[in-house]
């Protein structure tokens, strides 16, 4: 995967939920931040083989990015959300990698 494509943007319309796994939810007055790749789908589909993701289904999204210009995308999201915990070593991971990337803490 290359590394030096990652854009950050917003997805409006959505927002996070965290139990074993994280995946978005339509929540109209949310919005959620990511990274846009340029991944092929051969690299997707070896991404998504792996058996903690493999229930993840694409979905078409409009993301914005940092420079304001609106762009189509795939979100993966669960189908079903599952599971009444939260997994908190894996919400602290993505705070990190939040921070890291210097997200805006909406």
């Amino acid at each position: 995967m290359d590394m030096d494509g990652l854009q950050a943007a917003s997805l409006d319309g959505y927002d996070i939920e965290i139990r074993d796994r994280a995946t978005l939810l339509p929540r109209k007055e949310a919005w959620v931040y990511g990274i846009v790749t340029g991944l092929t789908h051969v690299e997707i589909g070896t991404l998504y083989a792996e058996s903690s993701v493999r229930d993840y289904c694409p979905e078409a999204v409009l993301v914005t990015r940092g420079d304001a210009r609106q762009v189509p995308a795939l979100g993966y999201l669960l189908p079903q959300v599952t599971g009444t915990g939260r997994n908190t070593a894996y919400a602290l991971r993505l705070w990190e990698m939040a921070t890291t990337l210097a997200f805006p803490a909406s």
